[in-house]
């Protein structure tokens, strides 16, 4: 049973090093980093985790449909793929939940009280401005 995912796990060994993408991710250089840099960092890394989830998910119900394709008749090996597929569309839920729950918090740290300009903007940007030292 094992054997069947090394196959998925491999390619996506080989193929991550396309995925990775270091360049703008930390958002300061050197000691210049402020509590805003860090919000940005963090935003950064969740931004870059969903870039792998997806395709993931992806995967993972192709790999599902597939096992209850060549079930040939097993009930036991369809009820698998079926679990392999609710299982990936209940992590993408779980992400997408997180992902609204830590977006949150980020733009209420970043208003720091100011509700008026609560810094909540568009939904996928961290609007932040860090007074200068």
């Amino acid at each position: 049973m094992k054997k069947r995912f090394l196959l998925p796990a491999y390619l996506l060994l080989l193929t991550s090093p396309l995925l990775v993408s270091a360049a703008g991710l930390v958002p300061c250089t050197g000691l210049n980093c402020t509590f805003c840099d860090l919000l940005k960092l963090l935003d950064n890394v969740i931004g870059f985790i969903f870039k792998i989830i997806f395709p993931l998910a992806a995967v993972m119900v192709v790999i599902g449909g597939f096992m209850i394709m060549f079930s040939a008749g097993n009930p036991g090996r369809a009820a698998k793929g079926k679990e392999v597929i609710t299982a990936a569309i209940i992590g993408i839920v779980i992400a997408l939940i997180s992902w609204l729950v830590l977006d949150t918090i980020f733009k209420i740290l970043v208003s720091q009280g100011d509700w008026t300009n609560a810094g909540l903007g568009p939904w996928n940007q961290l609007n932040c401005s860090a007074p200068a030292k």
